[in-house]
């Protein structure tokens, strides 16, 4: 909320009911981000709420998944995907010499049934950064 939030949509009423809430006389842009907040009161977002899974009893949030991936050797980016009852880690990696090694170590890392899945995968235009979900998924032939 405040004076930065957008108070109106041109043109698309659907988009403003869909993304905003009022409480009282203040309006909030609902993000559509998962977080908490730590015993200080301070917020923690973990990333978007309809991306977050549900593997073996563990809530995943792919956000903090990926950075994990992220910081794995020989691993440029990566992330978790839930397709029907199956879960796939889906890794890009820097050096595909290194394919067997990376394997092994996120069988021993990981306490949870997998498949893996070694691809290019593609980032969001707007920010080039974060990783395209919807993009990589047609990638897969999964639509």
């Amino acid at each position: 909320a405040g004076n930065h939030v957008l108070t109106a949509y041109f043109n698309n009423p659907e988009a403003l009911r869909r993304a905003k809430i009022w409480h009282g006389l203040k309006m909030y842009h609902r993000t559509g981000d998962s977080g908490y907040f730590d015993e200080r009161g301070r917020l923690f977002l973990v990333g978007r709420s309809t991306q977050t899974i549900e593997v073996e009893g563990k809530i995943i949030y792919p956000f903090i998944f990926e950075d994990e991936l992220q910081q794995t050797e020989h691993i440029r980016r990566g992330t978790i995907l839930r397709r029907m009852d199956q879960v796939y880690i889906i890794v890009e990696l820097d050096n595909q010499a290194k394919r067997v090694e990376v394997e092994n170590g996120l069988r021993t890392s990981f306490e949870m049934k997998f498949n893996l899945v070694f691809s290019e995968i593609p980032l969001d235009r707007r920010h080039h950064g974060k990783i395209d979900h919807e993009a990589l998924i047609k990638k897969l032939g999964w639509e």
